[in-house]
Parts: structure tokens; sequence; C-alpha cells
């Protein structure tokens, strides 16, 4: 029984020896043969804008690829709206180092259960990187992301790459980042975002067209209300406030982002 148990050790032992060694050669080979240039991270074609001598947006244009798209700090988001994106997009987002491997596992055995992808399991640095170099949707693509996103972890802080998602996520349309979104939908500045507002813009970066809420407002709160439930499940929001949301209908409107601005 001994000896049994010893070739049993002995066993994983050289499993998690291959896994081990196999993750990091594949790391190296990936960075090596297929480097991301970091410097896009660094270079983000923002629009104009113009403020006033007391912080107030008087003037906004598109960029050079025609998008909206604006900087900001953490401290210029509304607590509520960052909460409800790491719980719809990423609730390990501050406990793993760029991929959650657990949440990968799930996906798979989610995707093999529903024999169609149901999920992606990918994290916010993995979107981040996406965003910033596209590549097709396929298993070596996949793990050039991982990869990329275990590097940029790396790189920079959790906090530096949340402000990075809230600059590039899209938000429908030409709309990018959360404080083009939160003027374009809501005519305010992202840390005036209320609940449902918060929610409402935290679900979209998943398909910010079939979401997009002046377009189509029951998608985007059956959408609005699964980030709500996410929330209460991560505990972010009680029971009191999840029931006095749940019922809020949509009131997104589509503001010109060219003038009037709160």
């Amino acid at each position: 029984m001994k000896n049994k148990s010893k070739k049993i050790v002995k066993f994983v032992l050289y499993i998690i020896i291959i896994l081990y060694i196999s993750y990091w050669a594949i790391y190296y080979c990936v960075l090596h043969y297929y480097p991301l240039p970091y410097s896009k991270f660094e270079n983000i074609e923002y629009s104009n804008y113009i403020f006033n001598a007391d912080g107030k947006l008087i003037r906004l244009e598109l960029n050079i690829k025609d998008s909206w798209i604006l900087p900001v700090k953490l401290n210029e988001i509304s607590p509520l709206f960052i909460n409800a994106t790491i719980a719809i997009e990423d609730k390990n987002f501050y406990h793993h180092n760029g991929v959650d491997f657990r949440a990968i596992i799930r996906a798979i055995f989610q995707n093999i259960y529903n024999k169609k992808i149901i999920s992606g399991a990918s994290t916010i640095t993995m979107q981040v990187v996406g965003l910033i170099e596209p590549l097709k949707k396929t298993i070596p693509h996949k793990i050039i992301q991982l990869v990329h996103a275990v590097k940029l972890e790396k790189l920079y802080s959790k906090e530096k790459i949340l402000k990075l998602y809230f600059e590039i996520a899209p938000y429908g349309g030409n709309i990018y980042g959360i404080k083009a979104a939160s003027l374009r939908y809501f005519k305010k500045m992202p840390d005036k975002l209320n609940l449902s507002e918060s929610a409402l813009l935290a679900g979209l970066p998943q398909s910010p067209t079939r979401f997009r809420p002046d377009r189509y407002p029951n998608m985007a709160k059956t959408r609005r209300d699964m980030v709500f439930l996410r929330m209460l499940n991560d505990k972010y929001i009680s029971i009191n406030d999840y029931e006095q949301f749940i019922d809020t209908p949509i009131a997104a409107g589509c503001f010109s982002l060219s003038s009037n601005y709160p």
C-alpha cells in the first residue's frame, strides 16, 4: 500500500513539474515570437477635448478614427460602476495574475455541457490586451492573449489596468470608455452615475450593439438585471437595493457629444 501511495505521489509530482515547465516554455515562446507593442497602452488615441478654468468640458471632437474616447481617472468614476463592472466581468480581478484559471476550468465544463460557447472566461486584463491588439477567436490566439495578460500584470498595477479598461472598452457604436458612454446615454459625468445607470453601462461591453440602451431597451434591461444579480451575489449591494432598483425602467438617451455638456 505504501509503495502504491509513493507511486501516486511521484506521478502527481511529475505532472506538476511537466505542467510548470510547459507553462513557462509557452510563456517565453509567445513573448519571443508574438511580441505585443506595449507602447500602445501608453498612446491611446483620445478625442480632442477642452475644459474651461473651472474644469467643465466645453468642447469635444472625434478622434482620428472617428470615435469618442476620453481619458478618465478612477476617482472620476462612481464606485457603483466600478463594482458593477468587476461583478459582471471579472469577480476575481483583484486576486489573479491576469488569468483566472478557475474561471477557465468552469467555462470549459459549461461550454461542454451546453454544447456551445456560453463563457469565454476572459479577465478584464485579457480584455484590455484584446482591445489593444485584436486577434481572431482561436485557441492559439487565446493562448497568446493569456500570456500577454500575465505580462501586462507584471508591468502595470491593477488600478492602471482598470483605468485602461474604463478608457477603451466599447459601449455601443463609436462610443469607447465610460466617460464618453456616460455623457452619451445619461448626459452626466461618470462620477454621478446612480446604481441603475452603473449596472446598465457595466453590462454593455459584452455585446455593445445588442445591449445598446437607446435602441434596445428591453435587451439592455435584461442585461442590467443580470448585473444587479451578480452585484447582489458578490455583496456589492443589499437585497433592499436589489428590490428597489430591479423594476427601474431604462431611461437612457442618445445625447450629442459635440455640445450641451453637463
